[in-house]
């Protein structure tokens, strides 16, 4: 009986199908390139989890890990639902920058990744200030949108 709830709980963090399974070899090889670590954030009834993340080099003032729910202030949770921090986010781009704003010695940039059913996931990258996070934004976007595509055409081949 607990392994079916876990199960079922796993499904509602995961949005889209595939969104943790498939995206692991692009995750890994966006660590690789930038040195930070990366995460991938969904929505989660009232605030933003980090379902998946990989460690980077250094060691953060905060530990993010598979499970985490982030504060509303986060980059990560303001591109999923800007309104706590409205100015802090790019509408355009869809990005969010969070450097010691929520947690001091903590930079981060999210980007949100688009999800077939019209809501949005998070791709997040957390380094130390003297490497800012936003350093790496043409990469994750990019990766972004490779997620984006991989899950688009998933959804069209379903």
């Amino acid at each position: 009986m607990l392994g079916r709830a876990m199960l079922t709980m796993g499904a509602r963090v995961e949005p889209a199908t595939g969104l943790r399974r498939d995206t692991g070899r692009m995750l890994q090889a966006l660590r690789e390139q930038t040195g930070a670590t990366v995460s991938l954030i969904a929505s989660a009834e009232s605030s933003a989890t980090v379902i998946e993340s990989i460690p980077g080099r250094d060691t953060l003032p905060v530990d993010i890990f598979a499970g985490r729910l982030l504060p509303v202030h986060a980059a990560g949770s303001l591109v999923i639902e800007p309104s706590a921090a409205p100015e802090r986010v790019n509408a355009a781009r869809r990005a969010a920058v969070d450097d010691g704003d929520v947690v001091s010695g903590l930079s981060c940039f999210a980007v949100a990744i688009p999800l077939p059913d019209g809501s949005a996931a998070a791709l997040q990258l957390s380094t130390l200030p003297e490497d800012p996070a936003i350093r790496y934004s043409s990469v994750t976007q990019q990766v972004a949108a490779r997620i984006r595509e991989h899950l688009r055409a998933d959804a069209l081949s379903q």
